[in-house]
């Protein structure tokens, strides 16, 4: 911890430390969050603001990490420890008694077996939905189609997504990040809601309240309320203009779409109904589709989005074909 590069100036190193203060507090809040972002991307040093905010960040979860297996004796010097480290004048202070807090829990860590970590795995079949309640009060929507894990490990509440869309709303806990593994990226949250779709390699993930990160190889970006952005394995990540409500609309049975190819809409639907959808010819696949499909019955649904575009569907063995709709 002590080998970690000094960022920014005293005065912004401060800054950055009152801020992992005030965004650790039980009492934070949306505005707190808002005006985080506004202090990031304040005064044209953006890189040196994200830096020191790292570098505050870092070594007040390695503090808390350390902090956790102390006896009860030891706490209330290791919270001092830590509100030392949002005070400016005692910065210094702050690595000091992580120092010693991490020495202190080093040494009863000798002498106790940590407990293994617990995972457990949710799914959802063909048309279903699901609503998870994680023991720390964080809620996932589950849509259908969908297949995630969830494990506690010290310091951290990490989840994987394999292929799956998920609607998270992550209670606030600096003492344990919340951390999603989605493809080859990652996304870190301390106390949030936002939606995450990943199917196939792509992944799209849409901000409707606080802030969260999201990294991949060699690039990793912040995004606020009423953000978005997309990711595709081994490519690089793109900011998209997207209403959050959008993104969360399969929560009311709505899917919402913006010039998005047939395929798409398709692969969707297969996610909703046990027969399988096919698009018959090459005509109807180039299809771009902007617009919204109201779920109900698999035949409802076929017939409003055929209502929409140039298509016919007709059942075919155990299949629904779509085709182009000649003039």
């Amino acid at each position: 911890m002590m080998g970690q590069a000094d960022h920014g100036s005293p005065a912004l190193r401060d800054q950055a430390a009152e801020w992992v203060t005030r965004l650790s507090g039980d009492s934070v809040v949306e505005a707190d969050w808002l005006a985080f972002q506004a202090w990031l991307d304040a005064g044209g040093e953006g890189d040196a603001r994200r830096a020191a905010f790292d570098q505050a960040q870092a070594i007040w979860l390695e503090l808390d990490a350390a902090v956790q297996p102390i006896s009860a004796a030891g706490r209330p010097f290791a919270r001092a420890a830590r509100r030392s480290i949002g005070d400016a004048k005692w910065w210094g202070v702050g690595l000091a008694a992580a120092c010693v807090c991490a020495f202190v829990a080093q040494s009863l860590r000798t002498v106790s077996v940590p407990a293994a970590p617990v995972s457990t795995t949710y799914a959802t079949g063909i048309g279903e939905r699901r609503i998870v309640r994680l023991p720390d009060g964080t809620r996932i929507d589950l849509n259908a189609g969908s297949r995630l894990t969830v494990a506690y490990v010290p310091g951290e509440r990490r989840v994987h997504m394999e292929e799956a869309e998920a609607a998270f709303d992550v209670v606030h806990d600096a003492s344990r990040p919340f951390v999603i593994t989605v493809g080859d990226g990652q996304v870190r949250v301390l106390g949030t809601a936002f939606d995450i779709r990943h199917y196939g390699g792509d992944t799209q993930l849409s901000v409707s309240r606080g802030v969260v990160q999201l990294t991949t190889q060699g690039q990793a970006i912040r995004l606020a309320q009423g953000s978005a952005a997309s990711h595709h394995e081994g490519g690089s990540i793109q900011t998209l203009h997207q209403d959050p409500g959008a993104a969360l609309a399969w929560r009311e049975g709505r899917l919402l779409y913006i010039d998005q190819p047939l395929a798409r809409v398709v692969a969707d639907l297969n996610r909703q109904f046990p027969r399988p959808i096919r698009v018959a010819d090459a005509r109807a696949a180039k299809l771009q589709f902007t617009g919204v499909i109201v779920l109900g019955t698999q035949a409802q649904t076929l017939r409003r989005l055929t209502a929409l575009l140039p298509l016919q569907s007709r059942v075919v063995g155990d299949e629904v074909v779509l085709s182009s709709r000649r003039p």
